[in-house]
């Protein structure tokens, strides 16, 4: 059997078809450059360490703190769903007693 051409398939001139152009992969970095003032500069002699390092201790020092305040929110929010509960429970007593009373009035 013959190879199928466009004279074969009955097309009336050959078809020309163009690659598909290709696409450039762009690969984003998964996390922000370092700042200029961490990286290791020639001549300066290790001065990008203690930088780095007292903003590491700022980091960590501000991590501490927001999670002692966060502690303490869900602590205050713990006790104010307690105390939404007892007023909502005593409200409903008062409802029940005032209806109650305004039966035994009737």
């Amino acid at each position: 059997a013959a190879p199928a051409t466009p004279e074969t398939l009955g097309a009336a001139e050959p078809v020309e078809t163009e690659p598909a152009p290709a696409r450039a992969l762009v690969i984003e970095p998964i996390r922000p450059s370092i700042p200029s003032t961490w990286r290791f500069r020639a001549g300066e002699g290790g001065q990008s360490y203690p930088a780095a390092h007292a903003a590491l201790t700022q980091m960590a020092a501000l991590l501490r703190v927001a999670k002692e305040r966060e502690q303490c929110m869900v602590e205050y929010e713990t006790f104010q769903q307690e105390t939404l509960q007892d007023l909502k429970a005593e409200r409903e007593g008062w409802r029940k007693e005032a209806q109650l009373l305004h039966l035994q009035e009737k």
